[in-house]
This record gives structure tokens, sequence and C-alpha cells, in this order.
């Protein structure tokens, strides 16, 4: 009885055990909105509709409540970004520089983009754009997934085409993406008519913050 009681054992562990043992490809993606209230959640559908968290609302109204937010000092360290593809650009744009202003930061859903760490940097006072690429080299432009390089083309020369003055392009890249996406994006960058690349980092942690973190 004791050879079938261990064998017993062993499957059931075995079962129990295999989703934690299978290693699992590809990048986990959360479909369900933050409750982080340091990280909340915005989406952007077609109609222009903001999905803010558990809340819906329009354009202006999340322009007002973030900013209310703000001045009472509750306002987000960073949120999780993500538009339609059919999302008007002056409803993404307005975010981004409201975001900027109030020096919150936009990340793409579905995934954190560790910047290389830096000393404190001025930002960019000319008309930019930003692409993401994370540490498994996907491309993010204005925090929606671009899965070819010639569409990424074709969005980065539509955006100088439809500006009247130089444009910057920003690089938020995680430290672990090779030089060679670098030098690719900034070649990119060349053909599309930017007149900038700007890799985006993030500064060092304050004296006071390095002694809380283990």
């Amino acid at each position: 009885m004791a050879p079938v009681a261990c064998l017993f054992f062993a499957t059931a562990l075995m079962l129990f055990l295999h989703s934690q043992m299978v290693f699992v490809p590809g990048i986990q993606l959360d479909l369900h909105p933050s409750v982080d209230k340091n990280r909340p959640s915005l989406f952007i559908d077609a109609e222009d509709i903001f999905h803010f968290g558990s809340s819906t609302m329009s354009q202006s109204s999340f322009l007002k409540r973030l900013r209310s937010d703000a001045d009472k000092g509750k306002a987000p360290a960073s949120i999780i970004f993500e538009a339609d593809p059919a999302t008007s650009t002056n409803a993404v744009n307005a975010v981004r520089v409201l975001a900027a202003e109030l020096s919150i930061g936009l990340e793409p859903s579905g995934m954190r983009i560790a910047l290389p760490l830096a000393p404190d940097k001025p930002g960019v006072s000319t008309p930019s754009v930003i692409v993401a690429v994370n540490a498994s080299g996907q491309y993010f432009y204005e925090n929606q997934l671009v899965r070819e390089d010639a569409d990424l083309q074709s969005k980065l020369t539509r955006a100088t085409a439809t500006s009247r003055d130089p444009m910057t392009l920003v690089l938020k890249m995680d430290r672990e993406v090779v030089v060679d996406t670098y030098v690719k994006l900034c070649e990119m960058a060349r053909k599309a008519g930017f007149a900038n690349v700007l890799l985006g980092t993030r500064p060092a942690l304050r004296p006071s913050e390095q002694s809380t973190v283990q």
C-alpha cells in the first residue's frame, strides 16, 4: 500500500501545482481597470469617451477632475493610458499636455517599462510624439501597440507632415532593450523628418526615498 499511497499523493501534488510549475510565455496583461489610486487606468474609446478608473466622463470633465485633484494634492503619480485606434488626436494630445503640465506619468497598458536612471533633465518644449518600447521589443505609438515597422514609420511620417513646427521623438525604452533598436528608431525618425530624438529617463531616487527601498 505504501508505494500506491506515495504515487497517489505525488500525482495529486503535481496536478495542484501545475499552473505554478508550467511556464507560460508572453507578457501578462491585466484587462481589468487598475484600482491602484496612485496608478489609475484611463481608456479613451472610439467615441472619445473617457473611462477613468470606474467612472465614465467627457474629455472636459476628465481634464477638470484631474486638475482639481492636482490642486488638492491628490493627483496620481502616473496613469495607465490606452486609447482606441479611432480616438481623435485632439483627445490624446489633451491628456498628454495636461499630464506633462501636472508632472503625471503616462504608461502603456499591460506592462511597465523600466526607464534608465539619469540626473534630472529638462522637458520638451517643442511638439513631440512618444514611442515606448518594452523589454520584449514591442512598439507603442501614443500608447497603442504597433506590430510592424512599416506601420510605425507611416505614423511617424504622418505626425511630422501635420505639424507646422519641428518635432521631437521621445523614446521611452526599457533599459533591457538592445542598442540596435535605438539605432533603428533614430533612423526611422530621421526618415520621417523629426528634428530631434530624446531618450526618456527617470531621475534617480532622492536620499530619503533610497533609504526606504529594500
